[in-house]
């Protein structure tokens, strides 16, 4: 089993971002807060993009003022919006409209 859970991690680790890649200002990228309105009904998504070293995706982000899921640049919701800036539209188990993007990153890193 370690040896499964060890090769899962080089997997991982060959394939990770080692540093935050250059994105557009404004746009969708490691290290945004998104915040995003179903189009057709009232669900509102926020959360926050990470890089591929999270371990803690689809936790609260407990570090900001709002309830906020954070998830890797690699998932599909990510995939979905990354490079979209506010008002543009994506498509992910429905169709919606970004209302906020902001970039944010966790407190534990300014006290180094």
């Amino acid at each position: 089993m370690l040896v499964a859970e060890l090769a899962g991690i080089k997997s991982a680790l060959s394939h990770a971002l080692t540093s935050v890649p250059r994105q557009p200002k404004g746009a969708v990228g490691v290290g945004s807060v998104v915040e995003a309105e179903l189009i057709e009904g009232d669900e509102v998504k926020r959360v926050f993009v990470a890089g591929d070293w999270t371990m803690r995706t689809g936790s609260q982000a407990d570090w900001l003022t709002q309830p906020t899921i954070i998830v890797s640049a690699r998932s599909p919701i990510a995939q979905a919006m990354m490079g979209c800036m506010e008002g543009d539209e994506f498509t992910f188990r429905g169709r919606y409209v970004i209302t906020s993007i902001r970039w944010a990153c966790h407190p534990r890193f300014f006290s180094l």
